[in-house]
């Protein structure tokens, strides 16, 4: 049980800074969305098991960054949630060019750190690339998906459209990251539990949004945040 109670712990803490972040207005609460971004790369080959399951290291960034989307959103609107979109696609692309550049560089002779060093940051070029695939790809069809199913309702189940959207997006989001990134690491059912579990951290939270709007609320009715 030793793993599942430190995620939680883990989760609670990264829940209790994006509040803080929050109640320091929109710029505070993007930088560190940004930052989870950069963490997500940096920790998507820990891998541990959770309940029996194997799960990524990236996990609680993802899940913390949908938090703050969310709550970011209710505070500030739609436009706070597509500045972040473009900052983490900024970020994203920063950290794939500084990446190459520190790979690129040739090694002393016998250095005992090079072959760990590449181990790991030697790949983040690619697990930015796959991020940014599936950032956009899980962006244009959520709004596709949310189109498609107003015009069918005629506008009349717009939130329940938005949900629905959310949680297709975020599946082929998912999809499109842990599979570029683990296709050729993990076998075929583990990568499928790997899936499953981030997927169905996803949709809890975002069936769970209502609870992120009255924190958001909360926070600005009592003046906590800018």
């Amino acid at each position: 049980m030793m793993n599942e109670i430190l995620f939680i712990a883990h989760l609670f803490l990264v829940f209790l800074v994006t509040v803080v972040a929050l109640c320091n207005g929109p710029f505070v609460l993007q930088t560190l969305l940004a930052l989870y971004v950069v963490l997500a790369h940096l920790f998507v080959f820990k891998t541990m098991m959770f309940f029996g399951v194997l799960i990524s290291g990236c996990d609680v960034y993802l899940m913390a960054g949908i938090c703050g989307l969310l709550m970011g959103r209710e505070m500030w609107g739609h436009r706070f949630v597509r500045d972040v979109s473009a900052i983490s696609a900024v970020i994203s692309c920063m950290f794939l060019v500084l990446c190459w550049f520190q790979t690129a560089y040739h090694a002393i002779p016998d250095d005992p750190f090079n072959v760990a060093f590449m181990g790991t940051i030697g790949l983040m070029p690619w697990v930015a690339l796959y991020r940014l695939i599936a950032q956009y790809g899980a962006q244009a069809v959520t709004l596709v998906i949310a189109g498609k199913l107003t015009q069918w309702y005629k506008g009349t189940l717009v939130p329940g459209a938005a949900i629905a959207a959310m949680i297709f997006g975020q599946c082929i989001e998912s999809f499109l990251f842990f599979g570029g990134v683990f296709k050729a690491h993990l076998s075929f059912q583990q990568l499928g539990a790997m899936l499953g579990i981030s997927v169905l951290f996803k949709i809890i939270l975002i069936l769970g949004s209502s609870f992120f709007f009255g924190v958001a609320a909360w926070c600005r009715r009592y003046g906590y945040a800018r």
